[in-house]
């Protein structure tokens, strides 16, 4: 970021100061560790058992290996799933990277669990020794009854059978896994398009979130890896496409509300902190503080059950601060990202100018983090729905979050959220001054196109569906689009991030296909663009209509306006403004202009007002230019040469 831009910004250390190590990172590269020694000694404890005999030492010394990698998979994780989908490993929610040596140890071990149908085997509980080596034998030497080889399934009922017949307790064979589309973690191997991944990452947070949150309502150990893993898969999808990144926080209603805000808070607040200059580092444990920045509601929900006492909304808003702080404690990681989380828990609600908000901790500035956070926090509860009420336009939540900076919230988050999501929020639903009717699809942008969106068109002027097709406000056309008004998706019937997950779809399957030969297409787009104006020049010359001469179609109609008017007004663009002069009013008010009925016109005055109505275009042409041309065309050929 440069130093304008990061001037006056956020800091989280002195300059000069060393680099964070990420706890995060180690932690990782520590489970991916012990998931390769888990592939490993597996496959020589099968390897080994398959040609030697149980007490042959050559058996017994991979196997307690084996042994001790599970005990301290168990040490971090809550349980342990080896998981083969389509030939790769994954431990839990984390994809084992095997080196190329070790290849053969992989298709060894995948073709075994093939062969009895299985996708992942969970381990609940540390086995013993001895209990390992009965798994391994029965995954080596288990046949399935004869009545079941025919069968769909077969093969996994039959090895699930025999897991029962044993005195096995604790582990548990799971049906096959296949890659849905996008939802492959293989790099070059397999690529899904970003919106996939985004989606797939949100997909994954919520029920991340959700399996934390109810573990800690049944007082179970919750471990967070799962949530800050997946917080990292987050950041990767903003660091290759913001704009796909953006479109995280507009999904409302998927899952339940309480795990769908947190995975919203997180999204926006990396975004926040990517404008503000954090390093991936500090994004990671930003993200993961606001995936658990609400995990006290959890807890008070349980002691309230548990008390059998019904709290009412602002008893457990109150309580659930100290409760999400108290919560983290048992984490048991006491390290900077630890900390940073429990601040966040702790002082989310408080204001910003101190002291205000809840908790009262008193006049201690706030954390870095939670000033990022509680701006999140608070925009995604204002736009979002709650049961069968709308939440705020995002227009108008921004508004509220402005007009509090300074005193609830840090003013320079304040400007980072301005703009991160721009003046019209990703996802508002506008109405163009076309009449069209779409979804914004660009968050902030230059200083110049600010209050001019990228808009996905879902419906034409007519009201009729349209095929999503995007449209850049800031690019100059003979339209000249603009946002008339700011629509309510609940009124119109609209969901927004369905058009951006779903309809959207179809727009970038076609930027794909179009990839291979993007240069010859962008050539003929100018050479298309160029035909058009030179047919609408054309047209005005001759004296026809340029409208149908370069579309086929009649634009949108206004109310009318006079022919004094039109001129005064083609006189008033001579300088080349835009369309944001148009008086609102006048084009919102029928008026008395003297039009006659379509019945009533002879074809020669017909002929006549056509001419006129043409001539008024030529002359905008040459005082005012296309954007003059523009207007006068919307008008209607009856309104000119009358005798009013």
């Amino acid at each position: 970021m440069s130093d304008e831009r990061s001037s006056g910004l956020l800091s989280l250390g002195a300059e000069g100061e060393q680099p964070i190590i990420d706890p995060v990172d180690s932690e990782l590269q520590q489970l991916r560790d012990l998931g390769r020694d888990l592939v490993n000694y597996t496959f020589m404890s099968l390897r080994t058992l398959s040609m030697h005999s149980t007490v042959n030492a050559a058996v017994q010394q991979p196997l307690e290996r084996l042994w001790k990698t599970l005990d301290g998979l168990s040490r971090m994780v809550h349980s342990v799933h080896l998981i083969a989908v389509e030939g790769q490993i994954y431990l839990n929610d984390l994809r084992i990277r095997m080196e190329t040596s070790a290849y053969g140890n992989v298709k060894y071990l995948v073709g075994i669990l093939d062969r009895h149908g299985i996708g992942g085997i969970g381990f609940e509980r540390v086995l013993t020794q001895d209990e390992l080596m009965e798994l391994l034998l029965l995954l080596l030497n288990y046949k399935p009854p004869p009545q079941l080889a025919g069968e769909e399934g077969g093969p996994l009922a039959g090895i699930r059978q025999g897991l029962d017949e044993s005195s096995l307790s604790g582990v548990r064979f799971d049906q096959p896994y296949f890659y849905k589309a996008g939802e492959s973690d293989l790099g070059d191997q397999q690529e899904g398009s970003e919106q996939e991944e985004a989606a797939l990452a949100y997909a994954k947070g919520v029920l991340a979130v959700k399996d934390y949150f109810r573990a800690v309502e049944a007082a179970e150990a919750a471990n967070p890896l799962r949530i800050r893993k997946i917080v990292h898969d987050m950041i990767d999808v903003a660091d290759s496409d913001g704009d796909e990144f953006l479109r995280l926080h507009t999904i409302h209603g998927v899952e339940d509300n309480y795990y769908n805000h947190c995975v919203n808070v997180s999204s926006l607040a990396v975004s926040l902190g990517r404008y503000l200059g954090l390093t991936r580092v500090e994004l990671a444990e930003l993200g993961a503080a606001a995936m658990f920045h609400d995990v006290g509601y959890a807890v008070v929900e349980q002691d309230s059950l548990d008390r059998g006492e019904e709290l009412s909304e602002e008893d457990r808003l109150r309580l659930h601060p100290i409760s999400g702080f108290k919560s983290l404690l048992r984490q048991t990681e006491y390290g900077p990202a630890l900390m940073r989380r429990l601040l966040v828990n702790l002082e989310h609600h408080m204001h910003f100018k101190r002291p205000g908000g809840f908790p009262n901790l008193g006049n201690k500035s706030l954390s870095v983090y939670t000033r990022i956070i509680q701006v999140a926090d608070h925009y995604d509860a204002l736009v979002t729905p709650v049961e069968d009420a709308p939440g705020l336009l995002p227009v108008k939540a921004l508004d509220r979050i402005v007009a509090a900076a300074g005193e609830q919230f840090d003013p320079i988050v304040v400007k980072a959220l301005v703009h991160v999501v721009g003046r019209f929020p990703y996802g508002s639903l506008v109405e163009l001054n076309t009449g069209e009717v779409g979804v914004v699809t660009s968050g902030g942008r230059s200083d110049e196109a600010f209050s001019q969106p990228i808009v996905t068109v879902v419906r034409n002027a007519d009201g009729t569906v349209s095929a999503p097709r995007e449209v850049d406000l800031f690019e100059s056309s003979v339209l000249r689009r603009r946002v008339k008004e700011v629509l309510d998706p609940f009124a119109e019937g609209i969901t927004p991030h369905v058009v951006l997950f779903s309809e959207l779809k179809d727009i970038q399957e076609e930027r794909e296909e179009e990839g291979d030969t993007e240069e010859s297409e962008t050539t003929a787009q100018q050479d298309t663009e160029a035909a058009r104006l030179a047919a609408w020049n054309e047209a005005i010359l001759r004296g026809e209509d340029p409208v149908a001469a370069t579309t086929g179609n009649a634009l949108p109609t206004v109310q009318p306006v006079s022919e004094v008017e039109a001129s005064e007004s083609v006189v008033s663009d001579a300088g080349g403004a835009d369309m944001e002069s148009w008086d609102e009013d006048e084009r919102a008010s029928p008026r008395a202009s003297g039009r006659v009925s379509e019945e009533m016109i002879s074809p020669e005055e017909e002929a006549r007002r056509k001419a006129a109505w043409q001539q008024a275009m030529a002359d905008a042409f040459t005082s005012g230019g296309e954007e003059a041309v523009a207007r006068v065309a919307q008008q209607d050929w009856r309104d000119f040469g009358g005798n009013s």
